[in-house]
């Protein structure tokens, strides 16, 4: 299970600032709420945790950008994806990527966290007659429209933003 942190990564920059304009370390880090290790390995060069973790992450940050504006727009239709539904359309762009892996288990789970907007999305009922059936075939992920993103998302890996070759 991942620990809570309970700072930001803003805060941590004002204690990185703070330091530097002539605070010391103990005193940044108790100021700010943040572990004294945390606020050392910042000044020493260490990544925020979102950019460290990206290589290993199945989808780039680009790629994550392109689902997340897909289910975002989804729930503006009033038809945001399912979990089953996200993770397919996520393993359809890996697989348009010549990754054949499946997700694990947690990938759905890991995406909601680093993507709160579409966690606090809530389902919106709309009425029947305002679904039509080309509508919904353009947005479903065996869609077209789903076809164009798993196009879209599958160039970026072809792109060495991953830090991959």
């Amino acid at each position: 299970m991942a620990r809570q942190v309970k700072y930001t990564e803003e805060t941590l920059q004002q204690a990185v600032q703070a330091v530097k304009n002539g605070i010391s370390q103990h005193k940044a880090a108790a100021q700010y709420g943040i572990p004294r290790q945390t606020l050392q390995d910042r000044l020493r060069g260490a990544l925020p945790m979102k950019v460290a973790k990206e290589p290993s992450q199945r989808l780039s940050i680009h790629q994550e950008k392109h689902l997340r504006d897909w289910v975002l727009a989804q729930g503006a239709l009033g038809l945001p994806p399912s979990h089953l539904q996200l993770k397919e359309f996520a393993s359809r762009v890996l697989i348009a990527g010549g990754d054949l892996r499946p997700l694990g288990k947690n990938w759905v789970a890991g995406f909601l966290r680093r993507n709160p907007e579409v966690s606090a999305m809530k389902s919106k009922s709309i009425d029947c007659s305002r679904i039509n059936v080309r509508r919904r075939a353009a947005i479903s992920p065996r869609g077209s429209g789903a076809a164009e993103l798993v196009r879209l998302c599958a160039h970026k890996v072809a792109t060495p933003m991953r830090g991959k070759v």
